[in-house]
Formats: C-alpha cells, sequence, structure tokens
C-alpha cells in the first residue's frame, strides 16, 4: 500500500506544481470527460472519412479546402 500512495501523492505534486490554479480548477471536468462513456456516432464520422478521402481522389487534396467548410468541430 505505501507505494500506491507514493506514486499517486508523487503525481498528484508534479501536477500541481506544473500548472496554474486556474487550470487546476478545470481537472476535474477534464478527467470526467476522458473517463466517463458518451455515446459516439463512429460510423458518421468513418462515413466523413471516406467520402473526403473520395473528393481528394477524384479532385486532388487542394479540393478539400472547400469540401471542408461543411463540417464542423462537435466538441
Amino acid at each position: 500500500w505505501p507505494s500506491i500512495f507514493i506514486t499517486i501523492g508523487g503525481t498528484l505534486g508534479a501536477v500541481v506544481v506544473s500548472f496554474p490554479v486556474n487550470r487546476l480548477k478545470t481537472l476535474g471536468a477534464v478527467m470526467k470527460k476522458a473517463f466517463v462513456n458518451e455515446s459516439y456516432d463512429i460510423e458518421k464520422d468513418i462515413d466523413t472519412i471516406v467520402s473526403l478521402a473520395g473528393i481528394t481522389r477524384r479532385e486532388g487534396l487542394l479540393s478539400l479546402e472547400d469540401a471542408i467548410d461543411q463540417y464542423t468541430d462537435d466538441k
């Protein structure tokens, strides 16, 4: 057990020393986002990638600049 406390305590200490307080306040939200399983539509993303690959193959790499405008960053 002591080794677990040393490892976790050392890690937390390094994080606290490395980041400013305003960044540490967001740590809970970041950890929740990292470990909570949210629903995710992987098929939609695969279809998007396949579509963009087809556009690139047919029209060239620079055509992606026009095609990319219809997509948004979901998160």
